[in-house]
């Protein structure tokens, strides 16, 4: 588990995955730019695979980065306001902090605070925009909430002192320094597979952005990088990305409002060098 409940978050899949990695004792550098709920990172962090190698996270969401460099940098201060919107929480509190969010009127720690309650107390844990990037997203069904737990919490901040962390397009992720020899992991929106689609994660719905994912895949390829890649097994990605290694998996689609429509789907990692298959030790995190 992190320390945000995120929409696509890959914890259902980190046994299969691990097995799938590149050997870490060979790579230089890690580099996530879709960063999200961070499941990927923190797990190679706490194995130790990250240890002595340069790491870059970032996303296009500045308001989840804020709340990154917050939880690295500013722990201690963090807490009280946690503690705060926790006991204050209900649901006049949760539609004010929600319509008021994009307006930027506090600082950037309370800004974190409030983007993890709106993560905890919204509707499946979804960070949903409109195409003016104002948050929509519904009250969750709990009275009472639990936005965090403080051992888990430090952990994280622990973690995260290893990262540079930034706001960066994921494209962009050729141009950070010496990246040959680095491990590179891409978890972008989903292609669209019907009415379960997820597009609500940027103003833009990833429609545009799309169109670059294989050809950076391509370019980190070029540049000596390992790289992963998961995604939606349809036509368009197969057809993109056929010539490299896939492996199909079978992962529950969350964003379903009712559970029972929360069936497993194939899903593909795609990956530019053979995985050897290796079974790591999966950790409680």
């Amino acid at each position: 588990m992190t320390f945000l409940k995120w929409m696509g978050s890959k914890n259902q899949l980190l046994e299969k995955l691990s097995t799938l990695f590149p050997d870490m004792k060979k790579i230089d550098g890690y580099s996530e730019p879709f960063i999200g709920g961070g499941s990927v990172f923190f797990y190679l962090e706490r194995t130790g695979q990250l240890n002595d190698k340069y790491v870059y996270i970032s996303d296009t969401n500045e308001n989840l980065i804020n709340t990154y460099k917050v939880i690295r940098n500013n722990f201690d201060e963090l807490i009280p306001f946690l503690d705060k919107y926790q006991n204050e929480h209900n649901e006049e509190l949760y539609y004010k902090i929600r319509d008021n969010y994009h307006l930027n009127n506090c600082n950037n720690i309370e800004k974190a605070c409030q983007f993890i309650y709106l993560n905890k107390t919204g509707f499946n844990g979804m960070w949903r925009v409109n195409s003016d990037g104002v948050n929509n997203q519904s009250i969750g069904h709990k009275e009472k909430v639990n936005l965090y737990n403080y051992n888990q919490l430090k952990k994280d901040s622990i973690a995260l002192q290893c990262a540079n962390i930034g706001v960066m397009s994921y494209e962009n992720v050729i141009k950070i320094p010496n990246l040959n020899n680095f491990f590179c992991f891409l978890d972008p929106p989903y292609d669209d597979i019907g009415n379960n689609n997820f597009v609500g994660y940027s103003s833009d719905g990833f429609k545009i952005k799309r169109n670059y994912l294989f050809s950076t895949f391509k370019k980190l390829d070029e540049m000596n990088c390992k790289v992963m890649m998961t995604n939606a097994s349809t036509p368009w990605i197969q057809s993109q990305f056929k010539d490299y290694n896939i492996e199909i998996v079978k992962a529950k689609r969350m964003c379903a409002g009712k559970s029972e429509d929360r069936v497993p789907v194939d899903e593909v990692v795609i990956t530019n060098y053979k995985p050897e298959k290796k079974q790591y030790n999966l950790l409680d995190f």
